[in-house]
């Protein structure tokens, strides 16, 4: 989902999402003079480290990433109203671009969040309000990994583990022909044997690279070893 909404300069925003998931992902912030929404769904349930090996679960099944469908989406002249499909299963992400300096009324599940101006990114999640994200691919990523260890190693089931990108060693690179001055947020899935089999690549305005994605795949890395067995391990990184 990607989708502009144009408003009056003095005009109040509501934004109201409708049947929220307990991990779901809401970022709002003041940039431009549009309404820009931006949304994902992923498979599965974010990183935390304060639930890491409480519960085994893999993230590689969260590696597989879907838009979110355009009719749940409606607006009313100012307010835009989400609707989260009942069908849908997996980590729902919205991030919200308001009109500098415009008064936003947010309801998330009716329960009202905020009814002022935005000076600072805000994020909603588990029921509580925090500090967002200030791009639509920080938004992506951080629906995933929740919490990010700059230079850590995290257990997720049997085999598998979250591991910083500083700890991995690449083996072969292939050049990703990213323009200078360009970023992309990579999330990786790594096999065993070092082969990356999940990628997923988003430009700072949200959308996926394709060719990034498909570059990205032909790397190799040395297999991670755990206890000297190797395992298969799920990264993030930024490249630019």
């Amino acid at each position: 989902m990607s989708k502009r909404v144009e408003v009056k300069a003095a005009e109040a925003v509501r934004l109201v999402c409708e049947g929220m998931a307990e991990d779901d992902l809401i970022v709002i912030r003041s940039r431009g003079k549009d309404v820009r929404i931006v949304g994902g769904v992923y498979r599965g349930a974010p990183f935390r480290r304060e639930t890491q090996g409480s519960q085994p679960f893999s993230l590689f099944p969260l590696l597989s990433y879907a838009p979110l469908p355009e009719d749940a989406l409606e607006v009313h002249g100012a307010e835009i109203v989400f609707r989260r499909p009942l069908a849908l299963r997996g980590v729902v992400f919205l991030d919200v671009s308001m009109p500098e300096g415009a008064r936003v009324q947010w309801v998330v599940n009716g329960r009202a969040i905020l009814d002022a101006s935005v000076s600072e990114p805000l994020s909603f999640s588990g029921g509580r309000l925090g500090i967002g994200s200030r791009t639509v691919a920080e938004t992506a990523v951080r629906a995933v990994f929740r919490d990010w260890m700059e230079d850590g190693v995290a257990p997720l089931s049997e085999g598998e583990y979250v591991v910083s990108w500083r700890r991995l060693t690449v083996r072969r690179k292939v050049e990703l022909g990213i323009t200078a001055g360009e970023v992309r947020r990579v999330i990786l899935g790594i096999d065993e044997a070092g082969r990356v089999v999940r990628a997923l690549a988003f430009t700072d305005d949200g959308r996926r690279d394709a060719e990034v994605e498909a570059r990205v795949r032909q790397w190799e890395f040395e297999p991670f070893l755990i206890d000297g067995r190797a395992v298969r391990v799920v990264t993030m990184l930024t490249l630019r």
